[in-house]
């Protein structure tokens, strides 16, 4: 993962990448970042182990933000 999770192939994948590089250690400590009540812990932990897949475009911005990269990331 010398690149910061780019050449992970699942947006779950990078999403746990990026979230252990910006420090941190739970999907909670992620979800709680975020200031939007609808990504919650949960919805965090199925993102990342795969099993939802679809995404809201809105989900993937706030997640973005909280992680402080870019969407594309």
């Amino acid at each position: 993962m010398t690149d910061g999770g780019l050449t992970e192939e699942s947006i779950g994948k990078r999403i746990a990448a990026w979230r252990r590089r910006r420090g941190f250690r739970t999907a909670k400590d992620l979800a709680d970042a975020i200031p939007v009540d609808s990504i919650t812990e949960a919805v965090i932990q199925n993102i990342e182990a795969g099993r939802k897949a679809d995404l809201a475009v809105s989900q993937l911005l706030n997640i973005a933000y909280a992680l402080r990269v870019a969407p594309a990331f």
